[in-house]
């Protein structure tokens, strides 16, 4: 099977949400396997292995940055592949087609444009990334530092506008797929690799009126929103008896 990893940093200032990422995780690690993946999670060791940890410890130990030790955790692998956010579950994406064999000959893809969700990359790829990101991220002034956050999202933004072509953007992770309440769009899921089930897209799609919160469940609950729309996918658009899985 190929491999799919993720970065997991749990919280520590909130046990709800703590939970409420145990239970994403969970959810992820089991879509990403049914769908014919091996799924691996990354953490902050991973990072600390990697022999520029210690150079940009400022990145990591701050406050004033966020997300970036994923990089430095995927690139201490020495194989490069694929990584995906704890939020980010698979559709289109094939196993035996994209799964071993890099798209783009292996450089850099973020398959949302600048938002993190899913990406692809060979091991020269992700030491780029990883370097030229953090160089942005040390570059963010203490001025700047005084209003406002500096993340992956605005790094690979800016490192995009700084730059001639720097990473390939492509446009094959949506979200909540979803037609009309319950009503999966099988035409819109065929062109996609994933979806990002982020906390502003579960928002919006309640608030349009196509996801449901069943009683007992709330917002917050995106990994039960995950494991539905997977079990809907497959038996909406490929006709699949879900009744025995999870």
């Amino acid at each position: 099977k190929p491999k799919i990893y993720t970065f997991y940093d749990p919280p520590t200032n909130d046990e709800i949400t703590h939970l409420r990422q145990e239970e994403l995780l969970e959810a992820w690690k089991e879509l990403w396997a049914q769908h014919g993946w091996e799924p691996i999670v990354l953490d902050t060791s991973h990072a600390e292995s990697h022999p520029s940890y210690k150079t940009h410890s400022q990145v990591f130990e701050s406050k004033h940055y966020r997300n970036f030790k994923y990089f430095f955790a995927m690139a201490s692998l020495g194989t490069g592949g694929w990584m995906s956010t704890i939020d980010c579950f698979p559709l289109g994406i094939s196993p035996e087609v994209d799964g071993f064999q890099l798209p783009n000959n292996g450089m850099f893809t973020s398959y949302e444009g600048t938002n993190p969700s899913l990406f692809s990359g060979s091991d020269t790829e992700w030491q780029r990334m990883a370097n030229e990101l953090v160089n942005l991220a040390e570059a963010f002034t203490p001025e700047d530092r005084e209003h406002q956050v500096y993340s992956d999202r605005k790094a690979l933004r800016d490192l995009f506008l700084n730059q001639p072509m720097p990473f390939i953007q492509e446009n094959s992770v949506g979200t909540y797929p979803y037609k009309t309440l319950g009503k999966v769009d099988c035409v819109a899921t065929s062109k996609i690799f994933a979806v990002h089930l982020n906390p502003h897209e579960t928002a919006f799609a309640v608030n349009v009126g196509v996801l449901d919160i069943p009683e007992g469940k709330d917002i917050h609950d995106r990994h039960y929103f995950a494991r539905v729309l997977s079990k809907r996918w497959r038996q909406q658009c490929f006709g699949e008896d879900t009744s025995q899985s999870s």
